[in-house]
């Protein structure tokens, strides 16, 4: 009996802290509870509880934290900013409106309209409003990026060829 109410305590704490280490002992305790009920002696139950609860902290605990405790996220203004966001009630010119990021809601702002279910991008944070900009413009602004510079390449490139050409017929002169 002592350790079936042992067992229930600790997962009672358990739920208090949420380190796994309660629990891990808690076996141990089911463990001796299931000795005590075979009607083994309190040395044997104490050596049981030992045991399992020792071996489970060494060894089970460490991976319970690494796959069941959740990644921290650092909520600090910064952290969001370059962060993708939906809309969920729209933005309109210079007036608020609201962003869902993950399972957090913020007010948003941008310099232009924006609807519901639209995605954007965090550019920056002010007090508790964050200013955005809608993904697609982000999106079509990086592409022209791009383009312009595969064009610059490919001028210099042709630049390259053309002063390369004129050193030949150079040479070839001189020769």
């Amino acid at each position: 009996m002592f350790w079936t109410i042992l067992f229930f305590i600790l997962i009672l704490i358990e739920a208090f802290i949420g380190d796994f280490t309660a629990l891990t002992i808690s076996t141990g305790a089911l463990a001796a509870a299931g000795f005590a009920f075979l009607d083994f002696n309190l040395a044997i139950q104490i050596i049981a509880f030992t045991v399992v609860s020792s071996s489970f902290l060494i060894f089970l605990r460490p991976y319970l934290r690494t796959r069941l405790t959740p990644v921290h996220k650092d909520f600090t203004a910064g952290s969001f900013i370059g962060e993708t966001a939906e809309v969920i009630d729209k933005i309109e010119d210079n007036k608020r409106g609201r962003i869902k990021i993950g399972s957090e809601i913020w007010f948003a702002e941008s310099s232009s309209n924006i609807e519901v279910g639209e995605k954007v991008i965090i550019l920056e944070i002010n007090s508790a409003i964050m200013k955005v900009v809608p993904k697609d413009e982000v999106i079509n602004e990086l592409d022209e990026i791009i383009d312009e510079k595969n064009n610059l390449k490919s001028n210099s490139n042709k630049i390259g060829l053309e002063k390369k050409n004129n050193i030949l017929e150079e040479k070839r002169e001189e020769v």
